[in-house]
């Protein structure tokens, strides 16, 4: 009877410590997740706006300005399409960004106030990357949006530090409990349980 509760308590202890290395691997995960997301919606554009301040202005013209409409269930999202020439080591490109930030939005209004500014016919001033002239933009400035994009993932990240140290923590405390020593000092020695349980199930036969 000894036997099998010493058992039991091994299984037990096992069980947990099945559950703590699941809870690592969903936190690890979960911190994956938000470096994943830093770097698509803060690192990449936030690098690509450093890189632009090194960009050469150059002189362009607007062919196209339009306010990209995308519709969904929840409701409609905007954003500005505005398209430009220039003219760069004479040759002449074409452009369709308006900023690094690729992404729509539900309020209309800012839209509207670049398809405003930046009409057919429009002369005013791009910045072209000397490497790759294909890549243009016409305004290389922050936008407001990308601070937003940082607070999101950054949690994440944080959330998924504070759920390591937490775990690791407690890890810590059961490690000097008593239970725990028990525990160690059975599984050392759970060999001779189970050949002592093999024993008795023979005489039982």
């Amino acid at each position: 009877m000894q036997i099998k509760m010493k058992k039991s308590k091994i299984y037990k202890k096992l069980r947990e410590n099945s559950l703590v290395v699941l809870g690592v691997v969903f936190i690890v995960l979960f911190a994956i997740f938000g470096i994943l997301l830093w770097i698509l919606l803060f690192a990449r554009p936030m690098m690509k706006i450093l890189s632009a301040k090194k960009w050469e202005v150059v002189p362009c013209e607007i062919i196209k300005s339009e306010i990209d409409n995308l519709p969904s269930e929840s409701g409609n999202s905007y954003k500005a399409k505005i398209q430009f020439k220039f003219q760069f080591n004479q040759k002449w490109y074409e452009g369709s960004s308006y900023n690094f930030n690729t992404a729509f939005s539900n309020d209309s209004d800012e839209s509207d106030k670049i398809v405003s500014q930046y009409k057919v016919g429009f002369k005013t001033s791009c910045f072209v990357d000397p490497q790759s002239p294909s890549q243009a933009v016409l305004n290389r400035d922050f936008f407001d949006d990308l601070y937003w994009r940082l607070l999101f993932p950054s949690s994440l990240i944080l959330i998924s530090i504070l759920g390591i140290f937490l775990l690791f923590r407690d890890l810590k405390k059961a490690k000097a409990s008593p239970s725990h020593k028990l525990f160690k000092k059975n599984a050392n020695s759970s060999p001779s349980f189970f050949k002592n349980e093999k024993i008795i199930k023979e005489k039982n036969r």
